[in-house]
């Protein structure tokens, strides 16, 4: 077979090419260090390379959302401790106010601290975090959640009820907020006390204990009940109304102070003398007006009137024990309201703790089909540069073989 010049030619240059082509490949991985320069080296390796990234990427964007729920659920337990701490506070100033032995002045003083106890209850309310969106606004993150009522009475709640949430994984969506309509205005079903109160404009000296519960079981329980009291001829009898279902549970009953009035699964004291026409009520707690901040402005309101008697005794220790009813309510729902916050702290941990796994795992994959073996590189470097100089050399022996040399 006869090879012509030109084909020895390009034969050569062919080969010659080849080899620092390898030669231009091995040099790029070992001064970058990645063996998948291109899809071409290894189409499939890319292809997992390609969906390992954006898997990557993924549990990336997942732990940057696990950072952010972490710390806004951080502050708002933070925040919830200190309401409930200040709740604690204003629970022990009630108790301290319902000593007998207090003066007016005593009491003015126990009403300027409560003051002080709701002003930093509505401070921390207003809770914002580090970008100045409020945490207990709901969607409204832009807007102060509470502000006081024009009435003075209470406050106005400006957000909204929606929960924001932040995904933290690829199936699970995490709250990282609570509305303040939740936190502050309202009650926990399962563990909240019905609420006694003396009806306003009593002029009798009687007062009315906290609610027993017998029966936890009875429906009636979730009725508001009535006792109103009639005085004729010097006999003091009353009659219980079941306001909800409007039937009469007893009527025309005797009165003996500090004797047990049953409400259904329920019952209360009333002690002292009521005066004719005088009503006490006994409402669930999720019916009973659940704005701490009202029940604080109205026992504030309370101890500040001066003054002695019978009747304006009755009249505060009657608020005293309504309100503290009601704060304990609304403390009660603050620690359902931690308790919901701690779990989902705990469940964003163990999520962290995975995604981090997951993270590593997805790296070491992809460092395996992306990082070239540096040894075994530079050794195809070597071997192919050994190629590419024997080529040369035998390149230029071929081009001395020509019969024109011999004449």
């Amino acid at each position: 077979m006869r090879i012509s010049s030109n084909q020895q030619f390009a034969s050569t240059v062919n080969s010659i090419t080849d080899q620092q082509g390898k030669l231009t490949q091995y040099q790029q991985q070992i001064s970058t260090g990645k063996g998948l320069l291109t899809p071409s080296d290894n189409p499939l390796g890319a292809a997992q390379a390609v969906e390992l990234s954006f898997s990557n990427a993924s549990i990336a964007q997942y732990q940057a959302n696990q950072t952010v729920a972490s710390s806004s659920l951080a502050l708002e337990d933070q925040t919830l401790t200190s309401v409930s701490n200040t709740m604690q506070s204003v629970a022990s100033l009630l108790v301290r106010a319902g000593g007998g032995s207090l003066t007016d002045a005593d009491r003015a003083s126990i009403a300027q601290e409560l003051q002080s106890n709701r002003n930093q209850l509505l401070e921390l309310s207003n809770t914002t975090d580090a970008h100045g969106n409020y945490l207990f606004s709901g969607f409204s993150a832009n807007t102060p959640p509470f502000s006081s009522s024009p009435s003075g009475l209470g406050v106005v709640y400006n957000g909204d009820s929606g929960q924001r949430t932040i995904q933290i994984s690829s199936s699970r969506n995490v709250p990282i907020g609570d509305s303040g309509d939740r936190v502050f205005r309202s009650v926990t079903l399962a563990a909240s006390t019905p609420v006694s109160s003396a009806v306003r404009g009593n002029t009798g000296s009687g007062t009315i204990s906290g609610v027993a519960t017998r029966n936890t079981a009875d429906a009636a329980n979730n009725d508001v009940f009535t006792i109103r009291f009639s005085v004729t001829g010097g006999q003091t009898t009353y009659t219980v109304m079941d306001a909800t279902t409007h039937k009469a549970v007893s009527s025309n009953q005797p009165y003996t102070s500090g004797a047990t009035i049953s409400l259904g699964g329920q019952s209360v004291m009333i002690s002292g003398e009521p005066a004719d026409h005088d009503s006490f009520e006994v409402h669930p707690a999720a019916k009973s007006g659940t704005d701490v901040f009202a029940t604080l402005d109205t026992v504030i309101a309370a101890l500040k009137v001066s003054g002695h008697g019978s009747a304006r005794e009755a009249a505060l220790t009657n608020a005293l024990t309504t309100a503290h009813t009601k704060v304990q309510n609304a403390a009660d729902n603050v620690l359902a309201v931690r308790a919901s916050v701690g779990g989902r702290e705990q469940e964003v941990t163990s999520l962290a703790a995975v995604s981090g796994n997951v993270a590593t795992q997805y790296q070491s994959d992809l460092s395996n089909l992306t990082s070239a073996d540096i040894v075994g590189t530079i050794s195809k470097f070597q071997q192919s540069q050994n190629v590419l100089q024997a080529a040369e050399q035998s390149f230029t022996s071929s081009q001395k073989l020509s019969l024109f040399n011999l004449l």
